[in-house]
């Protein structure tokens, strides 16, 4: 119950925290969608006011191509007919003035048919203002200009005593030879225009009642040296400037929002409220979604848990054979290739990896065959097949068709169940071969034994004994031969007997190896460990022993050392037997060696022959009960593979180890180990 408390409270927790996440998040979002709504209403207004200064200077400077237009066309009119009539030049005058009819026009000739520098023609403007501008050395200075250099000049603004300040253009007359190479200066053409009457049509006027607008002029640095319009206190704001060049000057028409670029727009409230709206809905939304993502993580953990528990690897593949979902009981399964485990990988790529790994050992030499038939049995669907890895674990894949589609996979270690039935097999094998034996080995010296019980209870059956009879029967006469028939037949029955007795000594052997091995098994086997010199003790054993080595025509080498050991000396003959006993089967020529070897706290025995030697994958078995490299009924040697069995129990009981060395061709060595006395 506690558990479930402290779980819930920390859900709880959880969605305190969102609420408080979600509301920063909101405010932030709001704060930043703000900005965001400013900047870019500033933006565009920005841009609005960008393209209206760019009409009105377009405007600005369409009216002064016009006085430009003008001036030039009454010039040139001159300049072809300099002597026209006040008549000829009100007309085109007029005509050329006829959209702009309160520009002032004044025709000023320094040479010419009438007195020297006088005003020949003058429209629009007032004999008083034409006497003041002949007077102003502004006007003076820009007559000279146009004069000397033949190119327009201007001068401006001027201003006037009974209206606004007026801008002068100053056009030149030039008057060309008769080869028209060259001009000669006659006059000058002034068309002036009010300055309010520059700004008219322009736009300027309504951009001033809408913004802060200044229109200056511009000095040599590019800085504002005259305001033709507004105040000049207020060019220190964020303005939107355009530059443009009228009447030889360059003009700054530059304006901003009279409360600053910063004012909120008016739909910012009804934006504000949608946004707190959709705050609310997205924390709403967020809570159902932590809640559901509650459950679908609760569910989960369940889900992982329920698959990590499983004692089995659990694997899940997709309707695509793409790999989903495994836990850590797969992974340990499959060791170095867990690496490959990701979401998304297909079983084919997964299987050929784990293949080029060498995961599996059936698949040595034959990959691509093996992934082609593995592929086979995964798209049954279900199946169930078993695999070695190379690491020797057994495995038992069961595969099951999902109901969603996709491939569940239970791969299970049995390779306890394996090899306990490999290990059931091998010793119902070794059982057969073991009655097989036993049979062949008891059934040989028993019917030798009863084959010669039958001739000595059919004795007078024998050839020889009725040449015996037959000679008694004769008489005296035949003394002689009576002893030696007498002899023949009892050497052919001691024979006889002696052959039973082997094979009955045969047959001891046998029985008395079952019952040791049957005490062994009980752990009825007594131990009295005694101190034993091995060089007395192995050389005692090594004479007992010679007449057999030597009857095989063998050589028999003791190189035993002063070493004294503690063990069962029953035990140490018996296993000494055992060794020697198989040396001389097993050599055919060669020698024999008995030799010792001290280690610090044991004492190492080896008997080494000079014989077949034994393969590699046999020495594993030798000392396996009911064990023989050859046990078939045709084989070589006698025995039923209990020798080495028993002498391995007793080395044990006695406290040491025994063990094989061997290569074909070259001979055996078996070794055993015994402690030593300590000084």
């Amino acid at each position: 119950m506690m558990r479930r408390y402290k779980y819930a409270v920390g859900w709880h927790f959880a969605y305190a925290a969102l609420v408080i996440v979600v509301a920063v998040i909101v405010t932030s979002a709001m704060n930043f969608a703000t900005e965001s709504i400013l900047t870019t209403e500033t933006d565009r207004a920005r841009g609005d006011l960008e393209r209206s200064i760019s009409v009105s200077a377009a405007r600005l400077e369409s009216n002064f191509e016009h006085v430009t237009h003008v001036a030039h066309e009454i010039s040139a009119a001159i300049a072809i007919r300099p002597g026209l009539s006040d008549a000829a030049l009100t007309v085109l005058v007029d005509h050329l003035k006829s959209d702009h009819a309160d520009q002032q026009i004044v025709i000023v000739a320094s040479d010419g048919p009438k007195t020297e520098d006088q005003i020949l023609f003058y429209t629009g403007v007032d004999p008083n203002q034409l006497s003041y501008l002949r007077q102003n050395p502004k006007q003076i200075a820009a007559i000279a200009q146009a004069a000397a250099s033949a190119k327009d000049s201007f001068s401006g603004p001027i201003s006037m005593p009974d209206s606004s300040p007026i801008y002068l253009l100053n056009a030149p007359v030039l008057l060309p030879d008769k080869s028209f190479a060259t001009s000669s200066y006659w006059g000058t053409v002034t068309v002036s225009t009010e300055l309010d009457r520059i700004f008219s049509g322009t736009g300027i006027s309504d951009l001033a009642r809408a913004y802060q607008l200044v229109v200056s002029v511009l000095d040599d640095n590019g800085s504002p040296d005259l305001v033709l319009l507004g105040e000049a206190g207020v060019l220190g704001h964020d303005f939107v400037s355009q530059d443009i060049e009228v009447f030889g000057q360059v003009w700054r028409i530059s304006a901003a929002p009279i409360g600053g670029w910063d004012q909120d727009p008016e739909y910012l409230p009804i934006v504000t409220k949608r946004l707190w709206v959709y705050g609310i809905v997205f924390l709403i939304l967020s809570v159902l979604a932590l809640r559901f993502h509650q459950r679908t993580t609760i569910a989960e953990k369940r889900l992982s848990d329920a698959i990590n528990s499983l004692g089995d690897g659990f694997v899940l593949y997709d309707d695509r054979d793409r790999l989903v979902l495994w836990n850590r009981r797969y992974e340990e399964l499959y060791g170095s290739a867990a690496r490959l485990l990701k979401p998304g990988v297909r079983f084919e790529d997964l299987a050929r990896a784990s293949v080029r790994l060498g995961l599996y050992s059936s698949a040595v030499g034959r990959e691509d065959e093996w992934v082609e038939e593995r592929i086979a049995i995964h798209k049954k669907r279900n199946s169930v097949s078993e695999r070695m890895l190379q690491n020797g674990t057994w495995l038992r894949v069961t595969e099951s068709a999902a109901s969603a589609g996709g491939t569940v996979g239970l791969h299970t270690d049995v390779t306890e169940l394996v090899t306990a039935k490999l290990d059931a097999e091998s010793a119902s094998k070794a059982k057969s071969d073991f009655l097989s034996v036993v049979s062949h080995e008891l059934r040989t010296p028993l019917t030798t034994v009863l084959g010669y019980l039958r001739f000595i209870q059919k004795l007078k059956e024998l050839p020889k004994f009725q040449r015996l009879q037959n000679t008694l029967t004769k008489g005296a006469e035949g003394t002689g031969d009576i002893a030696q028939q007498i002899d023949e037949v009892v050497d052919e029955t001691i024979t006889f007997a002696d052959r039973a007795r082997r094979s009955g000594d045969h047959l001891l052997t046998l029985i008395n190896g079952f019952l040791d091995l049957s005490r062994i098994e009980a752990g009825k086997v007594d131990c009295v460990p005694v101190q034993i010199p091995l060089k007395d003790f192995l050389g005692s054993l090594c004479q007992e022993i010679l007449p057999s080595i030597e009857a095989r025509g063998l050589e028999l080498i003791d190189k035993s050392d002063e070493i004294v050991v503690v063990a069962d000396k029953m035990h140490l003959r018996q296993v000494m037997l055992n060794l020697l006993e198989n040396a001389i089967k097993f050599t055919a020529t060669g020698t024999i060696t008995v030799e010792t070897i001290r280690h610090e706290d044991h004492a190492e025995i080896r008997v080494t022959d000079t014989g077949r030697g034994i393969e590699t994958d046999d020495q594993s078995s030798l000392f396996q009960r009911f064990t023989q490299v050859d046990n078939s009924s045709t084989r070589e040697f006698g025995g039923v593979g209990l020798g080495l069995a028993i002498s391995r129990e007793l080395v044990r009981i006695n406290g040491g180890d025994i063990g094989v060395s061997s290569k074909i061709g070259e001979g055996s060595t078996f070794w055993f180990t015994l402690p030593i006395k300590l000084a």
